[in-house]
């Protein structure tokens, strides 16, 4: 950043003393530019030799004067403009921090304060950043958000700014965007906002529903969000699907309570529609007593996708299916609990709800739509991953890179003891993916290969195909509800409930397997700790 900064001063200085007329003005342009590396004192010095020369070769005062500006000018936009904005960026400092710093600590130590204020500045921020005690001084200096994105969102809406609401949705689904989005990834990037974002703002909403919000505040939230999915539909619409027979459509999404759930509803019928099945949602929630109008038009949907953020919908969701069956008995149903604690989702209470399926995320819906709606359903009873486009020349370069060789082993086995104790997980795997077989020459699960073959379990039956599918990370907090695994034998077998798994990629750009860890018990994987995974995955690289 320093060299950036000098290079931005430096060629400026240059090309307005050639324009002056300034002898030597090239000599002068690159001594400020190394001048520069000597902070604030620097410049000062730098400035001396062509303000001199100019001085001594032209009879009048126009070149010095002429000079004297150029200088200034370039100091003033340098010094405020391009040093905080580069400087903050590289630093994690805030562009008012380090204007505010300056000022600080030369009115505390003088000159020799205006040297270090940069430094010292990053060293509190840093301070601030490891030291729980001094977090106070991270949220002042630092330029990253206090708020994490749903907390924000929904203070821009509890603070009436639908425009702010807007521009921070369409701000994030632009950042998981490529830079030539494809259908597909525009519906990626929509639902991940939904699930990331959406349903944890509607999650703040719900707790604070009772608790703390008013009336105002409640009608602030419905009518900004309204007005952020109509945007949002508006800049990303769902392509019409074909003219089919029955135009009816096939999944309605309807809010089992509350204004929240028809939000939720709402997004998760958007979320479809992107996926290119028929779905729409109904206009408001569901009132309690159901009455028979609410559902006159529900006889041509063959999908009632049912949202709430109850804690404890059982009795709710009893009653609404209850009368949904005796006037629809062939309507099919699928819950989406937001707030479903672990004793809702056991298998005896879901049973007892009455449901055909049942989903507690955004892509966990997708997916099972995607695998109830299947005109030929999976006979496996799970899902095996699609061979991406150069999966034959991935194979060949694998089986000629020598990764398979046994004299591999021993590392492989050390690196996944590894992972497991830095992890605190139960299990961790090398997998080399071939054509049909997936090798795991370093593994911390039961082997059931049978004797005289290498270690590792058929292609379609790794969870490790997907990584190296979609050559990217894939992390599953809970194997038991993604549709995808939920009855892979593989997993079901070990008793694998987690799952995380980085590409082996090599330079060449060619992914040879996986490395992955996994427990028997649900949990989540802080981005920190992903960053480990991956530089454990390079080393073995």
């Amino acid at each position: 950043m320093r060299f950036i900064v000098s290079v931005t001063y430096g060629i400026p200085m240059a090309a307005g003393l050639w324009l002056i007329g300034v002898p030597g003005a090239l000599l002068w342009g690159v001594l400020a530019t190394i001048m520069r590396f000597v902070p604030y004192v620097g410049p000062m010095i730098a400035a001396v030799f062509p303000l001199t020369l100019a001085f001594a070769v032209a009879p009048g005062w126009e070149m010095l004067l002429w000079t004297l500006g150029l200088i200034l000018v370039l100091e003033l936009i340098s010094n405020n403009v391009i040093e905080p904005w580069l400087y903050g960026s590289s630093t994690g400092l805030s562009t008012l921090a380090i204007i505010m710093a300056a000022t600080f600590w030369t009115a505390l130590w003088g000159p020799i304060g205006l040297i270090l204020s940069t430094p010292l500045t990053v060293c509190c921020l840093v301070l601030g950043r490891y030291l729980p005690g001094l977090q106070f001084m991270e949220v002042l200096l630092g330029s990253e958000p206090v708020l994490h994105p749903p907390q924000r969102l929904y203070q821009r809406l509890l603070a009436d700014d639908v425009n702010g609401a807007i521009e921070l949705a369409h701000a994030d689904i632009a950042q998981r965007l490529p830079a030539k989005p494809s259908a597909q990834d525009k519906a990626g990037a929509v639902a991940d906002f939904y699930a990331e974002v959406g349903v944890p703002s509607l999650q703040l909403a719900y707790k604070h529903h009772t608790e703390n919000a008013t009336a105002e505040h409640r009608l602030r939230l419905f009518n900004g969000w309204a007005a952020v999915l109509e945007e949002l539909a508006e800049e990303f619409p769902a392509a019409q699907p074909p003219l089919a027979v029955n135009p009816a459509p096939h999944v309605l999404c309807v809010g089992a309570r509350w204004e929240i759930d028809a939000l939720a509803a709402d997004m998760m019928a958007h979320s479809l529609q992107l996926q290119g099945v028929p779905a729409r949602s109904a206009s408001h929630a569901l009132t309690p007593a159901l009455a028979a109008e609410e559902m006159a038009d529900w006889g041509q949907a063959q999908w009632l996708v049912l949202s709430t953020f109850h804690a404890q919908p059982r009795a709710l969701v009893r009653q609404i299916l209850r009368r949904v069956r005796r006037r629809y008995p062939q309507l099919k149903v699928v819950l989406t609990l937001w707030n479903g604690g672990p004793a809702v989702l056991q298998e005896q209470a879901l049973a007892r709800l009455g449901a055909d399926a049942v989903a507690t995320s955004v892509l966990e819906l997708l997916l099972r739509m995607a695998q109830l709606m299947a005109p030929d359903p999976a006979p496996l009873g799970y899902v095996a991953a699609a061979l991406p486009k150069d999966d034959e020349a991935r194979v060949q370069f694998l089986e000629h890179s020598g990764a398979l060789l046994p004299v591999h082993a021993p590392m492989y086995k050390e690196a996944v003891l590894k992972a497991a104790n830095v992890f605190n997980v139960k299990y961790a795997q090398v997998s080399l993916v071939g054509h049909d077989w997936v090798y795991t020459p370093g593994s911390l699960l039961s082997n059931t290969t049978p004797p005289g073959a290498q270690p590792g379990l058929p292609r379609d039956l790794s969870i490790c195909s997907y990584v190296v599918r979609d050559s990217a990370d894939l992390v599953v907090e809970d194997v038991a509800r993604d549709p995808r695994f939920s009855d892979n034998p593989a997993l079901v077998g070990a008793g694998v409930k987690f799952y995380a798994g980085v590409p082996l990629k090599t330079t060449k750009g060619y992914i040879l397997g996986t490395l992955c860890i996994l427990h028997d018990a649900p949990r989540t994987l802080a981005d920190d700790e992903m960053q480990v995974l991956h530089a454990r995955a390079e080393y073995l690289v």
